[in-house]
This record gives structure tokens, C-alpha cells and sequence, in this order.
């Protein structure tokens, strides 16, 4: 399998303790939850691929989800999340029994650290043949590269026409494809056009803010409800299903 995985210096900068907190994190669990929800899939087995630390397996388990998450990476995780996240592990190499199992996949912000993700998506699907559902997320944009992207090991940032030929490459269907985070595209954009560096060490919300993250969070949640999917944002979220044979 293709790796993935961050080194300490990018975990300890992207997943800070409390990270679970900010805006962009508590949002993306919204969405990823409301797709799922939207589409039947609550009741489904799930798996999360490049997990990081769990944030988002953490989230739809306290939503009585099942999921289980995989990471490359031998990175520590909460307590209460021993047993359904598995670090340091090959998803591939998880038992036959329990790939069997699996009905949808996440690859969430994964598959941008991949130099050939056709052919590492090719092997997440013949190792998980009983998947149907795919569910990715990528920073979008390639108009907004920056330091960011090249301190995070990323190959590329996507628009939709290059995300949606992964499926064309799969032979898979898709279901969705749209930018998320509408309100950030300008400002990053500007960044880029003044020469601004990005913050790659981020910080976890404390205290007040916390309830600042909280009220940013639903503001991004509510647009992606009612702005157009076509409209460009810093993400892209592509729900992939296996047509029926």
C-alpha cells in the first residue's frame, strides 16, 4: 500500500490536542455525518483510511456510527478510542473478516500526499471488495498552492474535473462532487497574490474561542447547505458508489 502517513513534525503541527475543536474539523464532521445521513449510510460499516488521530471516527461513534479507523502513522490516540482506531496499520493488511465487512470507505484529505492515487485507490477496492461507497475530501484549487501544501507533502490541490476522473479511472459512479468552504477561497486566494506565507502550525481553540469556533463552524455548515456545489471553495468533497454488477 501507498504511504500516507506524516511524519511527527506535520502531526504534531496539524493535530495539536484540542484541534477537534476548531472550525474547519467540527465543520468537515457535520458534513461528512449530514452525506452520510442524506444517502441511507448511517447504519452501514465504516471505514476511515489516514484517520490522523481519529477526529472524525471520534465524532460519528459519539453519533452511534460504526466506524473504525486506520493511520499509517504510530500516532497516539484518546483512550476511549482503543479498538476502533488502529494506528500504525496498513488497512490492506487488516484481517480478511473484517475487510469483508467494510461497506464504506472515507478517504478524507488522503489521497493529495499520493503521487499515483488511481493506483492506490484501484488497491483500496480490490482489498475491500464488499465497499460500495467511496467518500473523499481534498483542498481544492490549484490557483491557491502554497507553503501549506508543500510543508503537508501535497502532490497536487484538485478542481472537479480532476477529481471526478477517479471515478471514470475506477469505472465507478458519482453521486456528488462539490466545493466546500466557499467563504475561504478569497482570502486564500489573496494570500497567494500577496505572497503571504501560511501558518502550518495550527492552534486548538480554548476558552472563549471555543464558542467562537462553534458559531464559525455552523456559519460554514449552514453555506454549504445553501450555496451551489459549483461554486469554487478550498475543498472538494467526491461520494463515489460501485455500480451494481
Amino acid at each position: 500500500m501507498y504511504n500516507t502517513a506524516f511524519n511527527r513534525e506535520q502531526f504534531d503541527s496539524i493535530y495539536p490536542p484540542g484541534i477537534e475543536n476548531h472550525y474547519w474539523n467540527h465543520c468537515r464532521n457535520r458534513i461528512i455525518y449530514d452525506v452520510l445521513k442524506k444517502h441511507s449510510l448511517l447504519k452501514s460499516s465504516i471505514l476511515e483510511i489516514g484517520c490522523g488521530r481519529g477526529i472524525v471516527v471520534d465524532y460519528l461513534n459519539s453519533k452511534k456510527v460504526t466506524i473504525e479507523g486506520c493511520e499509517l502513522a504510530p500516532v497516539p490516540i484518546d483512550k476511549r478510542l482503543k479498538g476502533i482506531v488502529h494506528t500504525g496499520t496498513n488497512a490492506i493488511g487488516l484481517p480478511e473478516v473484517k475487510r469483508k465487512k467494510i461497506e464504506v470507505i472515507l478517504l478524507l484529505d488522503v489521497i493529495e500526499h499520493i503521487e499515483n492515487p488511481d493506483a492506490f485507490l484501484k488497491e483500496i477496492i480490490v482489498a475491500f471488495q464488499n465497499a460500495k461507497h467511496l467518500i473523499i475530501t481534498v483542498p481544492a484549487c490549484r490557483e491557491l498552492w502554497s507553503n501549506y501544501d508543500e510543508f503537508n507533502g501535497h502532490f497536487r490541490r484538485y478542481n472537479k474535473k480532476m477529481l471526478s476522473e477517479h471515478a471514470e479511472n475506477l469505472t465507478w459512479n458519482v453521486k456528488k462532487c462539490r466545493y466546500l468552504y466557499h467563504a475561504l477561497y478569497l482570502p486564500a486566494r489573496m494570500l497567494v497574490k500577496m505572497k503571504k506565507q501560511r501558518n502550518v502550525i495550527l492552534k486548538a481553540p480554548h476558552g472563549f474561542s471555543l464558542f467562537i469556533h462553534k458559531i464559525i463552524s455552523l456559519l460554514f455548515f449552514s453555506e454549504y447547505k445553501i450555496i451551489p456545489g459549483g461554486i469554487k471553495g478550498t475543498s472538494l468533497l467526491l461520494y463515489l458508489y460501485k455500480p451494481d454488477q
